[in-house]
């Protein structure tokens, strides 16, 4: 694994994973350009700070989001 990776962000939906990134507000730029209406980033970073994993329904769907590293 690369030595230089800090943090790893990934949303999954039916066991699939649709979008990871190593930079949280990179990440939250990317999900806002997919799902309009999505939390912010500061948002995230306060969830992520809590837990390295939660859920979040968007249009009636379930996300699971995870920190990996």
């Amino acid at each position: 694994m690369n030595q230089n990776l800090t943090s790893l962000f990934a949303v999954i939906q039916d066991n699939k994973i649709l979008s990871v990134d190593t930079n949280l507000k990179s990440f939250v730029e990317a999900l806002n350009k997919e799902y309009a209406g999505i939390r912010n980033y500061d948002w995230f970073y306060r969830a992520f700070k809590k837990d390295n994993h939660f859920s979040l329904s968007i249009d009636g769907k379930e996300y699971f989001f995870q920190k990996v590293l």
